[in-house]
């Protein structure tokens, strides 16, 4: 099973995939040009690992307290990948 935890609410954005046996984490400070290209470092941390976001079982949006944009950006990239992708969020 691998799990995927979004955290956009604090001063970084954390990304983090948790599988059986391993976890990886990247992180990327919390501004307008990240927000920018979200997604983008999102899927660098897979294509990094080696890993597919088909993968993934769940996926984990941290919903607050924390900065609205951030908060917005992490839930709407959570909700566009789990429709596309039918997995489970939380």
């Amino acid at each position: 099973m691998k799990n995927l935890i979004i955290d956009a609410a604090n001063e970084k954005i954390f990304f983090s995939i948790i599988t059986d046996t391993q976890s990886y984490t990247s992180t990327h400070a919390n501004n307008k040009e990240n927000f920018d290209k979200f997604i983008n470092l999102l899927l660098e941390l897979f294509k990094k690992n080696e890993l597919k976001l088909e993968e993934v079982n769940n996926i984990f949006v941290n919903q607050g307290p924390g900065k609205f944009s951030s908060i917005r950006i992490s839930i709407s990239i959570a909700k566009a990948i789990c429709i596309a992708k039918n997995i489970n969020l939380f």
